[in-house]
C-alpha cells in the first residue's frame, strides 16, 4: 500500500528522498497531478491547496495497520527538532484504496506569534529528526512491551507514563485553543515526573524539571512554578477559557519550549529506558533534587 501525505510548510535543500528509519516512510518529491485521486472527499480549494507543494512523506509498506501511529511520531519529532515552525501534513492521499483517503480535521497548530519561520531542512537536519523518530518509536514502545499489553494499571503504571506523555504532547499540538494545548502540555511533564502520590505534587513537579534541565533559563524552579500556578488557576476557575487568549500565549509558548526542551533530552539520552519498572523510575527520578 502506498500513501502519500503532502509536506506543508516544507523546504528542503536537497534534490534526493530521504529515506527514514525501517524504510516504511520517505520524503520525496510530490507530483500532484499524478498523486490526487479524484475523490469527493476533496474540494477544489483541497486540490488547489495541495498543488502549492512540492514535497511529501511517502508511505509505502504492505502492513499499514499502525502507520498513522508512526506518521504522527514522525510529524512530533518534527515539532521537537526542527529550528522553527515544522512542516505538518493535512491530507492522506492514496490511489490503491480510495477508502484511505483523508483530509484531517485538525493539523498541527503553532503559536505564531512566538514561533519563527522554518529553516530549510538539510539532510543533517533530517538525519537529527530520524533519530529523535527512531527514539519516539522506542519511548512509546516501553508501555506495550514490558507488559504484553496488558493492562496493569493497579500493580505498576510506570511504563504508561511513557505513552501518555507523547499522547498529552500530540493532543497540545493539535488543538486550536490555547487553553487546552497549555493543560496537555503541563499533562505531559507530570506524566513524566510526577510522583505515584497525590501530595506535594507543585514542589516534585517544579523540583525534578528543573533539576532535569539543570535549571537553564527560562527552566529555574520560578519558571516552572509559575507555569504551574497557571494550570492550577485554570482548574480552579480563576482564568477563563475565552477565544483571544492575548498574553496567554506568551505563558503557552514558555511552557511549549520547557516541554519541547525536556523531550530532546529524554529522546537524545534514553532517559525513556528508566521508566521499565516503578523501581528503576523512582531510582532515577529521586536523583532530581535541586532544590529552589
Amino acid at each position: 500500500m502506498r500513501i502519500v501525505m503532502p509536506l506543508f510548510q516544507f523546504r528542503y535543500l536537497d534534490s534526493e528522498p530521504f529515506h527514514f528509519s525501517g524504510k516504511e516512510f520517505r520524503i520525496d518529491k510530490f507530483d500532484s497531478v499524478d498523486e490526487i485521486p479524484e475523490v469527493d472527499i476533496f474540494s477544489k480549494y483541497d486540490v488547489d491547496h495541495m498543488h502549492l507543494e512540492s514535497w511529501a512523506v511517502v508511505f509505502e509498506n504492505d502492513d499499514i495497520e499502525k502507520y498513522k501511529i508512526k506518521i504522527n511520531m514522525l510529524l512530533l519529532s518534527f515539532r521537537i527538532f526542527s529550528k522553527g515552525k515544522p512542516p505538518f501534513i493535512k491530507y492522506r492521499l492514496c490511489k490503491e484504496n480510495i477508502k484511505k483517503c483523508s483530509r484531517l480535521s485538525t493539523p498541527m497548530t503553532y503559536i505564531h506569534e512566538f514561533e519563527k519561520d522554518l529553516l530549510p531542512h538539510s539532510v543533517s537536519d533530517l538525519e537529527r529528526i530520524d533519530q529523535g523518530f527512531k527514539a519516539l518509536i522506542e519511548m512509546d514502545a516501553i508501555s506495550y512491551e514490558h507488559h504484553n499489553g496488558q493492562n496493569c494499571i493497579e500493580e505498576d503504571p510506570t511504563p504508561y507514563r511513557c505513552h501518555n506523555a507523547l499522547y498529552f504532547m500530540y493532543l497540545a499540538i493539535h488543538t486550536t485553543h490555547w487553553i487546552d494545548s497549555f493543560m496537555f502540555l503541563m499533562s505531559t511533564l507530570e506524566a513524566i515526573f510526577s510522583k505515584d502520590k497525590r501530595k506535594g505534587a507543585t514542589k516534585t513537579i517544579c523540583t525534578r524539571v528543573s533539576s532535569f534541565l539543570e535549571s537553564k533559563p527560562r527552566c529555574e524552579y520560578t519558571d516552572i512554578d509559575h507555569l504551574y500556578d497557571i494550570r492550577s488557576r485554570i482548574v480552579h476557575g480563576n482564568i477563563m477559557a475565552k477565544k483571544d487568549p492575548g498574553k496567554n500565549l506568551k505563558e503557552l509558548h514558555h511552557l511549549q519550549y520547557i516541554v519541547i526542551e525536556c523531550m530532546k533530552k529524554i529522546l537524545q539520552e534514553k532517559v525513556c529506558l528508566k521508566f521499565i519498572d516503578k523501581k528503576t523510575r523512582d531510582s532515577y527520578l529521586g536523583t532530581l533534587n535541586v532544590s529552589r
